[in-house]
């Protein structure tokens, strides 16, 4: 029978000797390993994109966790935990958002920090300015129970709060209009003329991150206002 027998063992059995040339063929690139090591480190200390990966790492754990019941249950907003705090510092979704796009340094209600009070932010649904926090509502551009109805309901709970704090999912609007929107979907709430075209493609972008089933009118609509902004 043929016995393979590694280039390092002499015909005696005992280990023999192996030059450099040999170490070579068997010793991984360590210094190229090391310098995608140090890329990865350096890139990671980047808070924009360390903050990115880890909501991208947590959808996809929350995309494979065994869902709720499979019967669908009736919507409840409390299940959809949103203004969450997740890094710990006293501003949640809500106050970071007003924060990093206001036009103008914010102040706070209090000394910690934790919520603000003036600022400046402009509305893309009306295309107004305004200076209050108070004035303004942090719009789901694809509405909590929007979602739910649409394959939302079957979520895990931990899926359920990266959709609700999602960011690309979120925008500073007034709050009558956002009221006015409720959870409609774009066949019957639609912003000022000016923004539909960025508002069809945030619902496409949204939608297809969280594979939604749109109702047939909204998605005609969008495909209407997508293909318009085309030409």
């Amino acid at each position: 029978m043929w016995k393979w027998a590694s280039p390092a063992i002499a015909k005696t059995g005992k280990l023999a000797a192996v030059d450099e040339r040999q170490q070579e063929q068997y010793r991984p690139h360590q210094k190229g390993f090391d310098n995608r090591h140090n890329v990865l480190v350096n890139l990671l200390r980047i808070p924009s994109l360390r903050k990115w990966l880890l909501h991208t790492l947590l959808l996809l754990v929350a995309s494979t966790t065994l869902a709720q019941t499979s019967s669908l249950s009736a919507y409840e907003r409390s299940q959809w935990r949103h203004w969450e705090d997740s890094d710990g510092d006293c501003q949640n979704t809500r106050q970071e958002l007003l924060i990093s796009q206001s036009q103008i340094a914010v102040t706070f209600t209090n000394v910690r920090s934790c919520t603000v009070a003036v600022g400046q932010w402009f509305d893309p649904y009306t295309g107004q300015l305004f200076v209050k926090a108070s004035d303004v509502d942090i719009d789901h551009v694809i509405p909590l129970k929007y979602a739910h109805d649409h394959g939302g309901a079957r979520w895990s709970p931990l899926l359920k709060k990266l959709f609700a704090n999602d960011p690309e999912n979120l925008l500073i609007v007034d709050d009558g209009e956002n009221q006015s929107k409720g959870a409609s979907g774009p066949a019957t709430y639609l912003p000022r003329n000016q923004y539909q075209c960025d508002y069809a493609t945030r619902w496409q972008a949204v939608a297809a991150k969280y594979e939604l089933q749109l109702a047939r009118l909204d998605l005609q609509t969008l495909t209407r206002i997508l293909r318009d902004c085309a030409t």
